[in-house]
Formats: C-alpha cells, sequence, structure tokens
C-alpha cells in the first residue's frame, strides 16, 4: 500500500511537469506575439489646438506665436515616433496622451508625458 502511494504521487508529479512544460511551449509564442504587436504601435498623441488656444489666451500676436509653437511641438513629436491625432477627432481620450500647453511652450519628448 505505502509503495502504491509513492508511485500515484511520482506518477501525479511527473504528469503536472510535463502538462507545465506543454502549456508553457503552447502559451509562450502566443505572449510573444502580444509583445511584438504592442511594440509595433507607435506612442499617440491627442493635440486639441481649439482647446489650447482658449486656455492659452492671451493677444491675437502671442496667440499665433503659440499656435506656431504647437505646430513646431507637433512636428517634434512625430519626428519622436509619435502618432498625433487631432483633437477635433477624437471623442474622448486619456488625460496622459493629451498634448498640454507646458509641453507645447517646451521640449517634447517621452520623459515629459
Amino acid at each position: 500500500m505505502n509503495r502504491t502511494l509513492k508511485l500515484l504521487i511520482a506518477n501525479t508529479i511527473i504528469v503536472s511537469a510535463v502538462w507545465v512544460g506543454l502549456i508553457y511551449l503552447y502559451v509562450q509564442p502566443k505572449f510573444d506575439a502580444v509583445d511584438m504587436a504592442i511594440n509595433d504601435r507607435p506612442p499617440v498623441a491627442v493635440v486639441d489646438f481649439i482647446s489650447l488656444a482658449l486656455a492659452h489666451g492671451g493677444k491675437p500676436q502671442e496667440l499665433d506665436q503659440f499656435m506656431v509653437k504647437g505646430v513646431e511641438a507637433v512636428e517634434r513629436l512625430r519626428l519622436a515616433g509619435y502618432l498625433v491625432i487631432s483633437g477635433s477627432s477624437v471623442l474622448a481620450a486619456p488625460e496622459a496622451i493629451k498634448v498640454t500647453e507646458d509641453m507645447i511652450e517646451g521640449p517634447v519628448n517621452e520623459a515629459d508625458k
């Protein structure tokens, strides 16, 4: 009886180890494919010039300069690999991907976001 119990436990451990290995071999390539798909997507930035202009306020000449800086910020984002989307085309977006007035006034890079 004691020997049978030991064999049963040993077989259970072996079968379990084989199943874990097989599941790992099946699932790991799927995780790798998801990681590759995520890495292939560019980061996204949403720029709503109307909201930024209203928040900025100021004289018309200052607003023109601010908008020129905004266009330059969009170009810096593009060169950094971002997909830049117009805020007028977006119904809702997380705050983390929205371009702020501070980002237009200063450098735009991954550390600023």
